[in-house]
């Protein structure tokens, strides 16, 4: 019954933005130079809806405001990241995405609106997905993910949802991309509280035993080595008693938590969550 209220509220909402799909048909075809069609994306996306732009091949992704999604996440007084409202969340995806293009970090921006953006197309799996394909690739994986967190941190932004789903990776080219920038940082927190709630949001990610979690705890030491050779004095430094309120699951990883800390001394080391 739950699988067909869902069924039934999404063609509900892929209806909902039907008119407005075909204004951008011609408006972004006109933009990319051909005739283009707009498909629902497999992946249900977030806060908005996710299409393919599709033309002689697949040209790019489409990020579309819907205003009849309805999407309440509870936010805690001590989350670092709060969902950004619809407009915020275009102008928030465009700029990080141009700021990262240029350092092969992200997809390319390729034309946007006030309720829509639409980014190039790169056939790489979100790292979830590969994952839970071959758990063996944690290690590749983090080697090249970390590195890309410090740069990205270097142009002078966060992410604040930092989960395998959302960063894009190709074994093999050992390249990575981090997408869909839907947060911004809650009134309370400083950047390097940000900076360091990154890092430890996808650690907590790839303990999941779906996600590399037993590769990930069967070799900690290499673990630390990798996270102190890419995380930066600002982040080490940061105080983060507010981080176990969110990242629950990590908090029950004792052994793992004691590696953290010796990178960031600041996680407490009373792992009960705050409230």
């Amino acid at each position: 019954m739950k699988s067909l209220k869902r069924w039934v509220r999404r063609r509900r909402e892929i209806a909902a933005i039907a008119p407005r799909c075909r204004e951008l048909e011609d408006e972004i075809g006109k933009a990319l130079g051909e005739s283009v069609r707009l498909v629902p994306a497999p992946m249900k996306g977030g806060y908005d809806e996710i299409l393919t732009v599709e033309g002689c091949r697949r040209l790019g992704i489409l990020r579309l405001n819907n205003p009849s999604k309805d999407q309440q996440d509870p936010i805690g007084p001590l989350d670092p990241g709060i969902p950004l409202d619809d407009r915020g969340r275009i102008e928030r995806e465009w700029h990080a995405y141009s700021m990262l293009f240029p350092l092969g970090l992200s997809p390319e921006p390729l034309v946007r609106g006030p309720d829509f953006m639409v980014c190039s197309w790169l056939p790489w799996d979100r790292a979830s997905r590969r994952l839970l394909a071959d758990s063996g690739k944690i290690w590749s994986l983090l080697e090249t993910v970390l590195p890309a967190i410090a740069s990205m941190h270097g142009a002078g932004l966060t992410h604040l949802d930092l989960n395998l789903g959302n960063v894009l990776f190709d074994p093999c080219s050992a390249r990575t991309c981090l997408i869909d920038f839907e947060f911004g940082p809650a009134s309370w927190i400083r950047e390097d509280q940000q900076k360091a709630f990154d890092y430890l949001r996808l650690i907590e990610d790839c303990t999941k035993p779906r996600r590399g979690g037993a590769n990930l705890k069967s070799d900690l030491r290499r673990l630390g080595t990798l996270l102190s050779a890419n995380v930066p004095a600002e982040a080490r430094s940061a105080g983060l008693d507010f981080v176990f309120s969110r990242l629950q699951r990590l908090a029950r990883e004792d052994a793992v938590c004691d590696v953290l800390r010796e990178v960031f001394p600041g996680l407490p080391q009373d792992s009960s969550p705050r409230t």
